[in-house]
């Protein structure tokens, strides 16, 4: 079951398993409607406000989101097998292979988005502030591509990381080294899921 507009006395109810829509008014569930599949998959689509797909270029296997206002790259305190790090106005990422350019989009969400059924090899949830609420990637040494990511407000977000393609993108940097071929592109993806952690003003 997933709720819209749950901060008001009145929201809606949805089922999506079976397609019940319902209100809920003060404690009484009033209304119920069964939607047909094209309509649910409506109303869930409801809940992402705007996506952007973009690509980072990865250096020395590691790559950086960073708030607009972030003027130097951190230092982070991560391991081998630590594959992100979050700090005030940055995050860092570790790379399944050493240089290549990595698919990511971008996701965000009115509240915290529901879990998919696609296959990823890894998922992480922090928590990430934002002086500007705007991001940007940016790789090590190289800087940032063009454009920026609008979260839309400063202050607090969550965000749910998920990565798959790890290990093909090790393996299609080497093939391309030794074949004397471009980097791999898009071999290893991102999805970044951002919902905002304070209440609307």
């Amino acid at each position: 079951m997933k709720a819209f507009g749950s901060q008001a006395r009145s929201c809606l109810l949805w089922w999506p398993r079976c397609g019940v829509l319902a209100r809920h008014d003060d404690g009484h569930i009033r209304a119920v409607a069964a939607l047909s599949l094209p309509a649910t998959r409506v109303l869930e689509d409801m809940a992402l406000i705007r996506s952007f797909d973009s690509e980072v270029r990865v250096d020395d296997g590691q790559f950086f989101l960073l708030d607009s206002s972030t003027t130097d790259l951190p230092q982070p305190p991560i391991t081998p097998t630590q594959w992100l790090h979050a700090g005030p106005g940055w995050i860092h990422f570790r790379s399944g292979a050493q240089d290549h350019y990595a698919s990511v989009r971008f996701e965000l969400w009115q509240d915290l988005p529901p879990r998919t059924t696609e296959p990823w090899e890894l998922v992480d949830t922090v928590e990430v502030v934002s002086s500007s609420g705007i991001v940007q990637l940016w790789a090590p040494t190289i800087g940032p591509p063009d454009g920026r990511w609008e979260l839309g407000h400063p202050g607090r977000y969550g965000l749910r990381a998920q990565c798959r393609g790890r290990q093909a993108a090790a393996q299609a940097l080497n093939t391309a080294v030794t074949t004397d071929n471009p980097l791999p592109r898009g071999v290893e993806q991102y999805r970044l899921q951002f919902w905002s952690l304070e209440p609307p003003s």
